[in-house]
């Protein structure tokens, strides 16, 4: 398969390091969920958050 630009989104880095492996591109786009930490608010970093 040839393309000019391709992108996947996955689940499995897996899955797509392979599909990228397997395609001929010019440009490639990959997207893997990474989960991470709930984000602060600025009121919570700067200690103005909480009970009033």
């Amino acid at each position: 398969m040839t393309s000019s630009i391709i992108a996947i989104f996955a689940e499995s880095g897996g899955a797509a390091r392979q599909y990228c492996e397997d395609v001929e591109v010019g440009m490639g786009g990959v997207n893997v969920p990474i989960p991470v930490a709930a984000a602060l608010s600025a009121e919570q970093l700067m200690g103005k958050g909480g009970n009033r």
